[in-house]
């Protein structure tokens, strides 16, 4: 029960620490939510992508590249440049 209790204080306390009235009974917000950060598994399924210098890379799976903001991603390791 006592968990319950803390868990809904602190909800309650999130809630007013993001919005607050301006007066006019308006709600203002104070902090803009973002989306969690993603968390990926360490599971290897390469992928070759582009990275932010244009560079093709191997990352160890698609979620990593896109963490890494890569683009044009497609299944398996990029090809060795020898």
């Amino acid at each position: 029960m006592s968990r319950f209790l803390l868990l809904l204080v602190t909800l309650v306390f999130a809630a007013v620490s993001i919005a607050a009235a301006d007066g006019n009974g308006h709600i203002v917000v104070l902090a803009q939510v973002s989306s969690p950060p993603e968390v990926c598994t360490e599971v290897y399924q390469p992928v070759c992508g582009t990275d932010q210098n244009g560079k093709r890379t191997t990352y160890s799976n698609a979620c990593f590249a896109r963490i890494a903001k890569a683009t044009n991603i497609k299944p398996g390791e990029c090809p060795r440049s020898e």
